[in-house]
């Protein structure tokens, strides 16, 4: 099986929650046919490996993912302001999602910050913070969105390497019934 095994939740007796990302090739595939929950169990058994005693895995739902990468046509519009998820999605490669998003939420607290405190003079970006921050961290998740796409087209050759290319998503279904 290949699948990368997310933690979201781990509790101290070694159960959570977790996410299973397992290849989808549609349309050589579909989920309601090859990945019901009885399948997607043993799939997530078979990943977590048989040396590791599984007494509960359930299923709480399936579902594929497209990646994509969007970036908001502006980050600022009078007094409302985007940061995180709303500004920005990216594909999951390179972890660059959160850490802009953090980024995003700091360089605007500093300048509301600033600008309420009265400190507008000290600082020439504050005078106008929507087009600074605007200006600063939409070119980011720009830069940052096509980074991600990269490094996922990247990861896409490790199972092509291997022989998993989408015409052979029949491959993934040995042993696993």
């Amino acid at each position: 099986v290949v699948a990368v095994v997310v933690a979201h939740d781990v509790t101290e007796d070694g159960g959570g929650d977790f996410v299973a990302q397992i290849p989808f090739f549609p349309p050589t595939q579909s989920l309601a046919e090859d990945f019901g929950a009885s399948r997607c169990a043993a799939l997530v058994r078979r990943a977590i490996g048989d040396d590791v005693d599984v007494d509960d895995v359930s299923i709480r739902s399936v579902r594929a993912w497209t990646m994509g990468a969007t970036v908001a046509d502006r980050f600022a519009e009078g007094r409302v302001f985007l940061a995180g998820d709303a500004a920005h999605a990216f594909p999951p490669a390179g972890g660059f999602g959160m850490n802009t998003g953090v980024q995003d939420a700091h360089n605007l607290a500093w300048k509301l910050a600033a600008a309420a405190l009265g400190r507008g003079g000290a600082f020439p970006d504050v005078a106008k913070p929507a087009a600074s921050y605007d200006a600063e961290r939409r070119p980011v998740a720009i830069g940052n969105a096509r980074v991600s796409v990269r490094n996922f087209k990247q990861v896409l050759r490790v199972p092509s390497a291997i022989g998993l290319e989408p015409a052979a998503a029949d491959a993934l279904r040995v042993g696993v019934e």
